[in-house]
C-alpha cells in the first residue's frame, strides 16, 4: 500500500508514469525490489497502479477554474484509474 502512495505521489511531482516506471524498471533489474521474481511482482504491481493514479493529478489541477464539466471529466479520469 505504502508503494502505491509513493508512486502516485512521484509521478504526480513529475508529471510522468513513463518516468516513474523506468525508475521500476531500474530498482528491479538491480534487485531492489525483491530477491525473489515473486517478490519483486508483489513490490512492482502497486508501484504500476501508482503511477496510473498519479497521472490524474495533472487533470485535477488543470480542471481548477474551469467548468463543471471540465471538473467532471477529470474526477471520471481519476475514477477510472482508481
Amino acid at each position: 500500500m505504502k508503494a502505491l502512495f509513493v508512486s502516485a505521489l512521484f509521478t504526480a511531482l513529475v508529471h510522468s508514469s513513463a518516468a516513474t516506471m523506468a525508475v521500476a524498471l531500474a530498482l528491479a533489474s538491480q534487485g531492489l525490489l525483491g530477491s525473489t521474481p515473486e517478490a519483486c511482482l508483489t513490490v512492482s504491481i502497486p508501484i504500476i497502479l501508482g503511477a496510473n493514479i498519479g497521472t490524474c493529478f495533472t487533470a485535477l489541477v488543470s480542471s481548477v477554474g474551469t467548468n463543471t464539466e471540465a471538473k467532471r471529466i477529470a474526477v471520471a479520469h481519476l475514477l477510472f484509474k482508481v
